[in-house]
């Protein structure tokens, strides 16, 4: 931004902020959900790289253990350059979701807090997006882009979860792997 009432332009202070690592989350063997509990912020980022233990399973999020609500996913699939295909799908209980019977999952995903910042609706849910790759021997090169809204969502962030399930229901099919929950506040 450009300071006013100067004789000459010069720059304002711009935006700060950095990310801040809020920790990560390692299974070395089949277990229920990586979690990550975490503090109050803007934006949060999750890099994962994980496989499921029952190989019929979606990797999923969900936040702040909140459970009582079933929460709409809009999925995009492009699956080794063929037409991107968008369905709208209720995922029960849980924010993200990827169709297939895929074995390994790895990429990233933004998690953005509705308030001042971002103002879909003010102190009110959290937003995301997401892109990951999904392995297995028939289809290793298949990426899908993710996005939804958890509404119910009033006060702070404090807890990522990622788990393996399939589909549409609430099977745990365990997961093995890691998360790392970086995020990043702003001041203006």
């Amino acid at each position: 931004a450009v300071n006013g009432g100067a004789s000459a332009p010069n720059w304002a202070s711009a935006a700060s902020g950095a990310w801040t690592e809020e920790g990560n989350a390692i299974n070395t063997s089949p277990a229920t959900s990586l979690d990550v509990d975490v503090s109050d912020a803007d934006v949060y980022q999750v890099l994962f790289n994980v496989a499921d233990g029952g190989g019929t399973s979606s990797v999923v999020i969900r936040l702040n253990d909140v459970s009582t609500t079933t929460y709409r996913s809009m999925l995009g699939t492009m699956i080794d350059g063929g037409s991107m295909n968008a369905e709208l799908q209720l995922q029960t209980k849980w924010l993200i979701s990827n169709a297939g019977s895929d074995y390994g999952f790895s990429g990233v995903c933004y998690i953005y807090k509705n308030d001042s910042n971002f103002s879909a609706s003010a102190n009110a849910g959290a937003s995301y997006t997401s892109q990951l790759n999904k392995y297995d021997g028939g289809d290793p090169y298949a990426t899908s882009i993710s996005s939804g809204t958890n509404d119910t969502i009033t006060g702070a962030i404090s807890k990522i979860t990622f788990m393996c399930m399939k589909e549409n229901t609430s099977a745990n099919e365990n997961i093995e792997g890691s998360i790392r929950v970086n995020s990043l506040s702003y001041s203006w």
